[in-house]
C-alpha cells in the first residue's frame, strides 16, 4: 500500500524541516511549501490525503490558500497549524473547511495523532 500523501506549507523553515521528519517517521510522504502560491501548483500537479498549513505567510497567505482550496480542491482535507490561534482566524479557517486548527506549541504526540486520525477517516469514505 502507498504512503498516505501530506503537503505541508509553512514559510518557517526550520518548522517546515521538523514536521516533515516527525510526519515522515510516521510512514507519510511528504511535499513541502513556503507559501500558499507554490502549495496551489503542488495541488494542480499531485494528489494530497491532506494539507498541513500556517496561516501567516508570504505571496499568499494560509486564508487565501484555504479559500482557493474550498473553490477548486473541496475534497481535499486541511488542518490548519500556526502561531496566530485568535477566534477571527479560527473562524476564517473553520467556515473555509479547515478540519482542525491546531497552535504550533502542540505537542508532538497530539499532532500525531489528530493527523492519522483525519487520514484514516479519509479512508472509510
Amino acid at each position: 500500500m502507498e504512503p498516505k500523501h501530506i503537503l505541508l506549507v509553512d514559510d518557517d523553515t526550520g518548522m517546515r524541516d521538523v514536521l516533515r521528519d516527525i510526519l515522515e517517521d510516521e510512514g507519510f510522504k511528504i511535499t513541502t511549501a513556503e507559501n500558499g502560491k507554490i502549495a496551489l501548483q503542488q495541488l494542480e500537479t499531485q494528489t494530497f490525503d491532506l494539507v498541513l498549513t500556517d496561516l501567516k505567510m508570504p505571496q499568499m497567505d494560509g486564508i487565501e490558500f484555504l479559500e482557493c482550496i474550498e473553490q477548486n480542491h473541496p475534497e481535499v482535507k486541511v488542518i490548519v497549524i500556526t502561531a496566530y490561534g485568535g477566534k477571527n482566524n479560527y473562524d476564517q479557517a473553520k467556515y473555509l473547511g479547515a478540519f482542525e486548527f491546531l497552535s504550533k506549541s502542540i505537542r508532538i504526540e497530539e499532532l500525531k495523532k489528530i493527523v492519522k486520525g483525519i487520514i484514516s477517516r479519509e479512508n472509510e469514505i
